[in-house]
């Protein structure tokens, strides 16, 4: 954003007021709102004069550009802390400063010089005093010039005309960006107004409080248009040598820099301050020519602050805390109601006090003081941070307990919570009508301002902040209101407006109930892979791996009243446990018989699941299969991988990441989305077999989609760097190998792609991979959407893309397929190309004693049938990244035709040899590439 388009403000900030330039930084026509550019101690504007010491800051125009040059001194340029709406009223906003960079300049000197011009002004006078109307809709003393369309609109900025809104004989100031509103104001007589077919016509009336200006009946009071002829000096701007020297986000330790004339070496070579977080950045200008003035370019980097959290604890504990139970608020957008958490208690507990904290505050964007790459400085307005440096007289971010170092740990947690809502605004007061709707007017929230503040439901409790304590014995202390108010803040503030704080607030109101009841566990099994048709890797005893054949399960909670009746009710991980443990140890084969075949732990569908000191979810999920996955119910979350949560739209997201090991059946029975940057699905392949060493080529079937680029390329930005491939469709997938008795198989790039699919099998050609030796390669995607793996057929199998080949004496058709369970293969019943030592090898090439052909999870394999003519006559397919197609010879890549040995052999580009001679190349098939031959290179076209 670079600051160029200047005009001046007043201020009065700490009782002192300043003069500022004002940047627009936002163009969208019905919202305003300025980065405020000042020196820290003087008046602004004018002359510069020579001897004089006064310091300047001098809006020009510099080789047709607007610029703004400086004199001597030291200047601030600062973020808003207010906008000023559609309906004029000033608003509350927060920003911080990212980056800046300072450029130094050196323009074409120019004369100062008068300009004749016509402005019109909107005026009111009363005590002798004119008062002007501006665009920020307050008539102030400061001069400001409209203009008139020939539509009659009045504008300051053409497509933003003057316009009114609310209802009955009065109406507010505002904006409208229809050139034929209805409510736009029209001009008659040097008189402003508007006609409404009830109340007649409505005059726009003059005021001296600086309030917004309105519109009534009557004569009285009524502002006036005025056109005036008048000569407006236009600034001389002479440049002159200068030092610019930039501060660091702290205020101090300046970087200077040395301009010494129009061919400075170091003019227009931005000075970058790399991350800031800050509400302002400081320079100055020193050592400048007598008379003369600076001038610097300035870009800033802003972001909105963002007092809007993630998730937050919600904990319950006993007296003793030997009982703590914790429920999880996870935000999906800006509402401000949490929703209703009921925590259930054993029944032999109905009788104790519970008191409510809350904790492990969470923001997906915090800095590196909350363990984060982001920028947010979040905490609880509660919490003993935050009354460490406030107090309850809001000195905030300017009082001198105010440290930018803190850590995150005394911010994310509050045992008080507010007993009463805050009104931000005016917005469930209006009301709308026929001929308008009333005008929405912020409430800038601030601990002062809610203690003792009055109910806005009506009740006659006052603003507090006081701890939770619930009974579930007696009935009107069984259930409360908590109201918690959250803030986002600049991290390094070193304006000199102390009394602007660069903070931005939130609430979110939490209905907590308390209940005690016992319920017991449901579990309803589903059996997800048969044991005949599993093939994965386990360890026995000594740590070896060893081939295992299991059958798989989910798990589905449910829960039974008294009555035996089944009702969503609450359980406990530890009840969860002992329930699984009995049907390990009943008989039957409805249900697997150890905790590592549980694929999955459907939770969803209960009120609540019960951590305690004893056992959590985390621990639970854990002690299943490698793959596991947890689905929690609605208003819980967890921050471990594998572990997912129910929104209120009923879909599910993860709560941090989804990481699959490798050779270990998966199954999940919901899609899931993963968070963006830094969350991510990830797969770690292993090396298989360590005497084969780590893969280059291999098959990939994973559950998510994996960004690629034109070319089928996957770069997680990490040092993993793999490309995609599928087989070549269009009848022509085989080609010779020259001097061999198999072929080439040909897989093509997924060009034009931006993702693969989730759950079809590919091949992948791996570039860059972890040092790691027993590392083959990585597939990482942050925000990825992990696709259900229900849609697998019969076999478990998922299906890829089919090809068709043909070599001297049969016609092959290649159909890929993956699984996530494993499969052990009959050698005698299916016909099955699998990989293996970067390339394919036949079932039937296996040796006699091997019976079935075992794959693992995650890896893909190609089913063919012979479709024509004898029998098929290769046993293994190298693969050739590339398309395959008829030749009749090859050229030189050379324009001139170059003469070569018929007889000499032919290499490709990577030093293998492809033919003992061009001759034999003639009339056969041979991918498309380039080609060695003697020293010199061909081309196949």
């Amino acid at each position: 954003m670079d600051i160029g388009d200047l005009k001046r403000e007043t201020k009065t900030v700490n009782g002192v007021t300043r003069t500022f330039f004002a940047y627009n930084y936002n163009n969208v026509k019905d919202l305003e709102g300025y980065t405020y550019l000042y020196q820290s101690d003087a008046v602004v504007g004018g002359e510069p004069v020579e001897g004089d010491e006064t310091k300047h800051i001098y809006p020009v125009v510099v080789d047709n550009q607007n610029q703004y040059a400086f004199g001597e001194g030291t200047y601030f340029v600062e973020t808003p802390v207010t906008i000023h709406t559609q309906s004029g009223l000033e608003a509350p906003v927060g920003y911080r400063i990212v980056g800046a960079k300072f450029t130094p300049l050196w323009g074409t000197e120019t004369q100062a010089h008068t300009e004749t011009r016509t402005n019109n002004y909107i005026t009111y006078t009363s005590g002798g005093t004119t008062y002007y109307l501006n665009d920020q809709l307050r008539f102030t003393t400061n001069k400001f010039a409209w203009n008139q369309d020939t539509y009659g609109n009045i504008y300051a900025t053409e497509g933003r005309y003057l316009s009114c809104t609310g209802s009955g004989r009065t109406r507010t100031l505002t904006w409208s960006n229809d050139v034929n509103g209805d409510w736009n104001l029209r001009l008659n007589n040097n008189y402003i107004y508007w006609t409404s077919w009830t109340y007649g016509t409505l005059y726009l009336k003059g005021r001296t409080d600086g309030a917004t200006a309105q519109l009534t009946t009557g004569n009285d009071n009524r502002a006036q248009w005025g056109s005036v002829q008048e000569t407006v000096t236009i600034p001389a701007y002479k440049p002159g040598t200068y030092t610019l020297n930039v501060f660091d986000k702290t205020g101090s330790n300046p970087h200077s820099i040395e301009i010494s004339g129009a061919t400075d070496s170091d003019l227009n070579e931005p000075y970058d301050m790399g991350k800031l977080n800050n509400d302002a950045v400081k320079f100055s200008i020193s050592n400048l020519e007598s008379g003369k003035q600076a001038l610097v370019a300035i870009t800033l980097e802003m972001q909105a602050l963002n007092p809007y959290i993630k998730s937050m604890d919600i904990v319950c504990e006993n007296p003793n805390k030997e009982l703590k139970l914790s429920q999880t608020f996870t935000a999906s957008d800006f509402s401000v109601s949490g929703g209703k958490f009921k925590f259930y208690i054993p029944a032999d507990r109905v009788n104790e006090d519970m008191t409510f904290s809350f904790k492990n505050l969470h923001s997906d964007d915090g800095d590196e003081t909350y363990g984060g790459t982001g920028f947010a400085r979040y905490s609880f307005v509660s919490s003993p941070y935050f009354e460490t440096v406030d107090g309850n007289g809001d000195n905030g971010l300017y009082d001198n307990a105010y440290d930018p170092e803190t850590p995150s740990t005394t911010k994310i947690y509050a045992d008080n919570v507010g007993n009463i809502r805050f009104k931000f605004n005016n917005a469930e007061d209006l009301v709308a009508s026929s001929q308008g709707t009333g005008h929405l007017e912020e409430n800038p929230f601030s601990v002062s301002e809610y203690l003792g503040s009055d109910d806005p439901d009506g009740t006659d409790e006052k603003g507090a902040f006081n701890q939770i304590v619930l009974n579930a014995s007696v009935e009107n202390q069984k259930s409360d209101i908590a109201y918690l108010f959250t803030a986002d803040e600049t991290r390094y503030n070193i304006a000199p407006t102390t009394a602007w704080q660069h903070r931005s607030y939130a609430f979110y109101r939490m209905d907590v109930e308390l209940e005690a009841k016992n319920y017991t566990p449901e579990l309803t099994w589903t059996k997800l892979y048969d044991e005949n048709k599993t093939c994965y890797a386990d360890q026995d005893e000594n740590g070896k791996d060893v081939d295992t054949f299991k059958s798989m399960w989910g798990v589905k909670l449910g829960t039974l009243d008294e009555k035996n009746n089944k009702v969503k009710g609450h359980l406990s991980v530890a009840e969860i446990v002992q329930a699984l443990q009995a049907a390990f140890e009943s008989a039957g084969d409805n249900h697997p018989t150890s905790q590592d075949q549980i694929l999955y732990v459907d939770g969803s569908e209960l009120n609540t699941i019960v951590s305690s000191q004893a056992i959590t979810v985390e621990q639970l999920n854990g002690m299943l299969a490698p793959n596991s996955l947890f689905f929690l119910p609605e208003n819980m979350t967890s921050k471990a991988d594998n572990i997912a949560y129910k929104t209120t739209s009923g879909s599910f997201r993860a709560g941090k990441n989804i990481e699959l090991t490798d050779r270990k059946p998966f199954f999940s029975p919901y899609d899931i989305q993963v968070g963006a940057d830094p969350n991510y699905a990830m797969y770690t392949r292993n090396v298989t077999w360590q005497k084969n060493g780590k893969a280059t080529n291999a098959s990939l079937i994973v559950p998510f989609q994996i960004a690629v680029d034109n070319e089928g390329k996957h770069d997680d930005g990490e040092g993993n760097v793999f490309y995609v491939y599928k087989i070549q469709s269009d009848g022509n997938c085989l080609s010779d190998k020259p001097q061999s008795e198999d072929d080439y198989i040909h897989m093509l790039p997924l060009e034009g792609m931006k993702t693969t699919e989730p759950n079809v099998p590919y091949v992948v050609s791996v570039k860059d991979a972890p040092d790691d030796a027993n590392v083959s390669f990585v597939v990482k995607q942050t925000g990825a959407l992990l696709k259900a793996t229900t849609e697998m057929d019969s076999n478990y199998e998922f299906a890829g893309a089919t090809g068709t080949g043909t070599d001297e004496k049969a016609s092959v058709t290649f159909s890929m397929k993956g699984s996530y369970s494993g499969q052990k293969i009959s050698k005698a019943n299916r016909n099955v190309f699998y990989f293996a030592k970067n390339m394919f090898f036949d079932i039937k090439s296996l040796s006699s004693w091997i019976t079935d052909l075992y794959v693992y999870p995650f890896r893909g394999y190609f089913d063919y049938t012979t479709t024509t003519g004898g029998a098929k006559t290769f046993n293994s397919l190298d693969i050739f990244f590339g398309e395959n197609f008829e030749v009749d010879g090859i050229e030189a890549v050379e324009s001139e035709p170059i003469a070569v040995d018929a007889d000499a052999p032919v290499y490709d580009v990577q030093g293998r040899m492809i033919s003992t001679s061009v001759r034999e190349l003639a009339g056969k098939k041979l991918a498309r590439g380039i080609y060695v031959v003697n020293g010199v290179k061909f081309t196949v076209k």
